[in-house]
């Protein structure tokens, strides 16, 4: 059982030393992930006000290189009771059997119940006074209320051990493999694990191959794949663009690069959208004909791999290509003849480099060369298309649009650090307005964290549709600096963060579930411009000579 420093004044024992690279994590008001911090704050719902009835809450602080959790009130108000059966706050470290409960405030009178009939669990009815260390490296944070009284609430700082000889797997650099075997610069790749995924291109293609050779080796030689599975009960391994959930020891991500960190490229990737239109008459409904193609052609509607080595033949055969089809109904083509249908196909190649080749350059060169590609593609489907023997007959066939993207790198979002400093920068402000003599309210301060403090969760790589230009477009990200030192220089430092880090990394495809839904586009930036009055209100107070 762990000591309690408001059971015991000593925490007894030698503890590991805290890593001073701090990463701080943005303030969650009702429930929330810490992955990878070494610092977090939680408060009640609504504090400093009284939190609500029939609340339930639940925080996960995690690190991998955690020993062991300080956890801290700065203020403790919950309603009391003999054994915290009414509102409380539950702590528990995940594979441990150990629970810890708070309630009521130092100054409620009851039946003492600050230990229980476990050895492993401490029920406190007294609030929460000083501080106490859990041990372990993830921590589960639980607040429930009743339907009757309320009370002020908590504000609760959490500090992480680390344990200094760890490294976290984010920080880790990339593995190798030797595969293809062209040159003898290995290919990087990266084990992902769940908190810790990796920003790869978009792609949407999914297949599932017998397990022959090495999963990695099938991934690096298969147009549109950049994540792998490897499914040991199947004995399949499981080749995905994008959409892979993490399991630690089992999935890995590529990006194209070479191990040894250089500039050059092993591959690059490139996507092509090929439409084609096709008059038919049928002698069924149009809807029915739908059916009746698709049924005909079912090995053009899933995904086909042709795999290439850089030493097969001329360049066009040292692509490799996954193609897929779709069909449908033409929806803005009528024809008092017959019926339009669209044909629809993705197709994703991947053309090994020389060593040494840069990725700018080749891609400009290799754009026409996927052109083309493209262009056999759409013939091949043509003249392979079985149109069934129902009487059908095709009147007029158009010539393919063909759409060619080469797909860049993802800039991995640092929503890490920028969450860490958006926590540094508000505890910054505040202890710089309680160091004035008359100590002034900064309520906006809060405001700019609810309006803001998400950004970080909102980053997701890749993105389709992007809140700003993306990098290298518009207003670039530059990390805050801050320095307790100059408050002055941190305000104006972290506002131009805040407007990079939106201009560059916030994504507007989850937009449903954001705190301003569907309208953040229209009034994040409405907010973001009055972000900049707020602050120059802040320097204003402080006494700084920089306005923004």
């Amino acid at each position: 059982m762990k000591i309690f420093t408001h059971l015991a004044a000593v925490v007894a024992g030698t503890k590991p030393e805290i890593n001073n690279d701090t990463k701080r994590s943005e303030i969650v008001q009702c429930g929330g992930a810490f992955n990878g911090v070494t610092e977090a704050r939680i408060k009640s719902p609504g504090f400093p006000e009284q939190y609500s009835n029939d609340l339930l809450c639940d925080w996960v602080v995690q690190n991998e290189c955690a020993s062991s959790f300080i956890i801290k009130a700065h203020s403790f108000e919950l309603e009391g009771a003999s054994a915290c059966g009414y509102d409380k706050l539950a702590f528990e470290v995940f594979g441990v059997d150990e629970e810890y409960k708070f309630c009521g405030y130092p100054s409620w009178i009851a039946e003492s119940t600050t230990a229980s009939d476990r050895d492993n669990s401490l029920t406190s009815n007294d609030g929460m006074n000083g501080e106490f260390e859990i041990f372990g490296n993830e921590l589960h944070i639980l607040f429930e209320t009743d339907n009757i009284v309320v009370k002020g609430g908590f504000d609760i700082q959490i500090t992480v051990k680390t344990d200094p000889i760890c490294v976290p797997t984010s920080s880790r650099p990339a593995k190798c493999f030797n595969y293809p075997f062209f040159n003898d610069r290995a290919t990087a790749f990266y084990d992902t694990e769940p908190g810790l995924d990796v920003a790869v291109p978009f792609s949407d293609f999914s297949q599932s191959v017998q397990f022959d050779l090495p999963c990695f080796f099938e991934c690096v030689g298969t147009a549109g794949c950049f994540k792998v599975y490897h499914d040991d009960v199947k004995n399949t391994c499981e080749l995905r663009g994008n959409k892979l959930t993490p399991v630690k020891g089992k999935t890995a991500a590529f990006n194209g690069k070479y191990c040894d960190g250089g500039e050059d490229r092993v591959w690059i990737d490139a996507r092509t959208w090929t439409r084609l239109y096709c008059h038919f008459t049928v002698p069924e409904s149009a809807d029915k004909y739908l059916i009746s193609l698709n049924q005909n052609n079912p090995e053009m509607l899933e995904w086909v791999t042709t795999k290439r080595g850089i030493d097969e033949g001329p360049a066009r055969d040292q692509v490799s290509s996954s193609k897929i089809w779709s069909i449908s109904v033409a929806d803005n083509r009528d024809s008092d003849t017959g019926v339009w249908y669209t044909f629809h196909s993705v197709t994703y190649f991947r053309k090994f480099l020389p060593d040494g080749a840069r990725k700018r350059r080749d891609a400009e060169s290799s754009e026409a060369l996927f052109q083309s590609l493209a262009e056999e593609y759409a013939a091949q489907f043509v003249n392979n298309l079985d149109i069934g023997d129902t009487g059908a007959t095709v009147l007029e066939t158009e010539e393919p649009v063909i759409e060619v993207e080469i797909l860049e790198e993802v800039a991995q979002p640092p929503d890490v650090e920028f969450a860490a400093d958006f926590f540094a920068f508000e505890e910054l402000i505040y202890a710089a307005m309680d160091a004035l003599p008359w100590k002034p309210r900064v309520p906006m301060l809060a405001k700019t964290v609810e309006r803001f403090s998400w950004f970080s969760d909102f980053s997701d790589a890749p993105c389709a549709n992007y809140a700003g230009e993306g990098v290298g477009s518009g207003v670039d990200y530059v990390p805050a600096i801050i320095d307790a030192e100059d408050p002055c220089a941190t305000i104006i430092s972290f506002y131009n963060a805040l407007l990079g880090y939106y201009d560059d990394f916030v994504c507007l495809d989850r937009a449903d579930e954001n705190p301003f839904k569907k309208r953040m586009k229209t009034r994040v930036p409405h907010f973001l411009g009055r972000t900049k009055l707020i602050f120059n209100r802040f320097l204003k107070k402080l006494s700084c000579e920089q306005r923004l």
